[in-house]
C-alpha cells in the first residue's frame, strides 16, 4: 500500500518541482524579452506583468505525468496529449499575438473531435431523461459541446491574481478523489499532476501577481478539466459506484458553469455576440465592489467550495433538481445587490479599501 500511494503521488511532487524551477526563470526572461500582459480597460491589473506562465505549468505537468505514468497507460493517452500540444502553441501564439476568436475556437473543435474520435465520448446516459445509448451523432454533438463549453468558461474565468490557479486546484482536487473511487489511477495521476503545477503557479501568481498564466496555460488546464469531466460522466452513467457522483462532478464546476451560462446571457440580452469580451464575468461584477485580486479570488472559491458541500445535504435529490436548486442560489448570491452589501459589511468592519494606483512595476 505504502509503494502504490507513492507511485500515486509521485507525479504531484515532480510538477510541483519542475513548475517552481521553470517560472523563476521564464519571469527573468519575460523581463529581458520584454514579454508582458499591459493593462486595458478589460483588466483588473494596473501594472505590467510578465505573461505566458502557462509554459512552466504545461512543463510541469507533461514531464511529470509522461514519467511516472505506466507504458502501458500512457498509450490510451496519446491522443489528448497530442491536443493538447496544439492547444498550446494556439495560446502561445495568442498570448504573443491575439489571434482572433473565432480562430480558437475552431481549433479548439478540432482538437476536440480528435480526441472524441479516439474513443473519449460519451455513449449512453443509462437512462437519465429517459435516454440510454446514443447515435453516433448525439455522442459527437453531446461531448463537443462539453469539451468546448468547460475549455472555454475555464480560459474566461482567468481575470484575476490567482482566480484561475485557485479554482482549477480546486476542481482537480476534487476529480482526483473521484477518479480513485473509480480506480482510474492514469486519470487521477494525470490530476495530481495538474495540482502540482497550479499550487507551483500560485506561489507566483497570487496578488500581487509576478506573472500570469495567459492563455498558454488556461487553454490546456481548460481543455484537461473538459477531458476529465467527460471521462468522470462516462465512468458515472456506465457504473455508478456512489449515487451522488454526477451531481457532485457538477457541483465542482458550478462556478465554470455558472459564469459562462451568465455572461453569454447578458451579451446576447444586450445584442452583443458572445465571442466579444467585455466586463459582465462574476470577477469583473464582484471587483466593481472593490473586494480587489484577494478577496475575488478568496470570495469565488469559497462559493465554488460552498456548491461541492451541498452535495453532503442534497445528493440525495435527483440530479436535476440539485443543479436547478444551485442555478436558483447562484441568481440569489452571485449579483451586484448581495455584493454590495457584503461589501457595506465589510468596509464597516475593517474599513475602506485603499484605492489601486497604477504602477508600472517592469519599466
Amino acid at each position: 500500500m505504502t509503494i502504490h500511494w507513492i507511485k500515486l503521488v509521485l507525479p504531484f511532487f515532480s510538477a510541483l518541482f519542475i513548475t517552481s524551477l521553470i517560472i523563476p526563470a521564464w519571469i527573468k526572461l519575460c523581463l529581458q524579452w520584454k514579454l508582458f500582459d499591459k493593462p486595458d480597460v478589460r483588466k483588473h491589473h494596473v501594472a505590467i506583468i510578465p505573461s505566458l506562465g502557462g509554459i512552466g505549468i504545461f512543463a510541469g505537468i507533461m514531464i511529470s505525468f509522461l514519467l511516472f505514468t505506466p507504458a502501458e497507460s500512457i498509450s490510451g493517452f496519446h491522443t489528448m496529449i497530442a491536443a493538447i500540444f496544439v492547444l498550446f502553441f494556439t495560446g502561445f501564439f495568442d498570448d504573443l499575438t491575439d489571434l482572433p476568436a473565432r480562430l480558437k475556437l475552431i481549433i479548439q473543435a478540432v482538437t476536440a473531435m480528435v480526441v472524441m474520435y479516439s474513443g473519449l465520448r460519451l455513449q449512453t446516459l443509462n437512462g437519465f431523461m429517459g435516454i440510454h445509448e446514443l447515435n453516433i451523432f448525439w455522442q459527437y454533438a453531446l461531448t463537443g459541446f462539453i469539451i468546448l463549453f468547460l475549455t472555454n468558461a475555464y480560459n474566461f474565468i482567468d481575470g484575476l491574481d490567482g482566480l484561475a490557479a485557485t479554482i482549477g486546484l480546486i476542481i482537480f482536487s476534487v476529480f482526483s478523489i473521484l477518479f480513485y473511487i473509480q480506480h482510474e489511477y492514469s486519470w487521477m495521476m494525470l490530476c495530481l499532476s495538474v495540482m502540482g503545477g497550479l499550487i507551483s503557479f500560485l506561489y507566483f501568481n497570487f496578488n500581487p501577481a509576478r506573472i500570469f498564466m495567459g492563455d498558454t496555460g488556461s487553454l490546456v488546464i481548460g481543455f484537461l478539466i473538459a477531458c476529465s469531466t467527460v471521462k468522470l460522466i462516462g465512468l458515472w452513467f456506465a457504473a455508478p459506484v456512489i449515487s451522488f457522483g454526477p451531481a457532485l462532478t457538477v457541483a465542482t464546476l458550478f462556478i465554470l458553469i455558472f459564469d459562462l451560462t451568465r455572461v453569454v446571457f447578458i451579451r446576447l440580452s444586450n445584442g452583443m455576440s458572445p465571442f466579444k469580451a467585455d466586463r459582465s464575468h462574476l470577477h469583473h461584477m464582484i471587483c466593481r465592489q472593490q473586494f480587489g485580486h484577494r478577496g475575488g479570488t478568496i470570495l469565488m472559491a469559497a462559493f465554488n467550495v460552498m456548491f461541492i458541500m451541498l452535495v453532503i445535504p442534497l445528493g440525495k435529490f435527483r440530479f436535476t433538481t440539485f443543479f436547478i436548486f444551485c442555478f436558483c442560489l447562484a441568481i440569489a448570491l452571485l449579483n451586484s445587490k448581495v455584493m454590495s452589501a457584503v461589501a457595506t459589511l465589510r468596509n464597516k468592519i475593517l474599513g475602506e479599501p485603499q484605492k489601486k494606483v497604477p504602477v508600472d512595476t517592469y519599466h
